[in-house]
């Protein structure tokens, strides 16, 4: 009668085990799932939640000196540029790239940046981070200077406290929209920072306006002279006797013509 007792017990005992270890089981191939990295163009990346992180460059990615940072991945936000540290809070590194010269940052939402990204361990030849969209959730705490915003931005906030733009410089070049936007819509399409003497490498995709069909980038706002990607190049920075440094806005306004 005991050795039935123990044989039932033992039997409930080993049925438990087997159903804690199966839970288990299929716990970690649910979280193994959703880490396992998917390829999105130049990005390798994961789901973690309803976001998505990029947690390094592609092959394709890794040859490329410019890389444009999308809103969103397959409908999800993108959140981090590395990977989320749960462990100990902040992001860790993970991109790796030779080639990697400038990064831009074109989204509505803040982005995390893994430390390592911004003091260059693994992307070596990382000079320039530009925020397209001027938002603030971009600029980690970093002594480094290659964050570039719109210039009226930051010479504006120069003006008002010259310590808070530390870490911040004015972006050279401005495709302005060239109409009168809504009250708290930006006046500009895309910003750039482009060596002195240097042409325009990166061109932005076609601004869209209702009603109207975009008809290219000229140098003025009368759109008269068209701006030529092949040719032409940024004006320099203009220094005076006394090596004073002006600082010189490029200018490209969009040409509109109505449906």
């Amino acid at each position: 009668m005991k050795e039935a007792k123990m044989s039932t017990t033992k039997k409930v005992i080993i049925s438990l085990v087997v159903v804690f270890i199966i839970a288990n089981i299929i716990f970690w191939l649910i979280m193994f799932k959703s880490c396992i990295p998917i390829t999105h163009g130049d990005f390798q990346c994961y789901y973690v939640e309803d976001t998505i992180e990029i947690t390094d460059l592609s092959r394709s990615g890794k040859k490329k000196k410019n890389i444009i940072v999308p809103n969103e991945i397959n409908g999800k936000k993108v959140s981090c540029l590395g990977e989320t540290d749960y462990l100990l809070g902040g992001y860790k590194g993970g991109w790796r790239s030779k080639n990697l010269q400038k990064l831009y940052l074109n989204y509505d939402n803040s982005v995390g940046i893994a430390y390592d990204l911004v003091y260059k361990d693994l992307c070596p030849k990382l000079g320039k981070i530009i925020v397209v969209n001027g938002r603030e959730g971009a600029r980690p705490l970093t002594d480094e200077k290659i964050f570039y915003f719109y210039s009226e931005k930051v010479l504006t906030e120069y003006k008002e406290d010259k310590y808070s733009v530390l870490e911040k410089y004015p972006a050279n070049v401005t495709f302005y929209l060239n109409y009168e936007v809504k009250e708290g819509e930006r006046e500009y399409h895309w910003i750039d920072d482009v060596e002195d003497g240097e042409k325009i490498e990166v061109v932005p995709e076609e601004p869209k306006r209702e009603g109207y069909k975009f008809g290219g980038w000229y140098k003025e706002q009368e759109c008269i002279n068209k701006w030529d990607f092949a040719k032409d190049t940024v004006e320099k920075v203009k220094v005076d006797r006394t090596n004073y440094t002006e600082f010189v806005e490029n200018k490209l306004y969009a040409k509109w013509m109505k449906d």
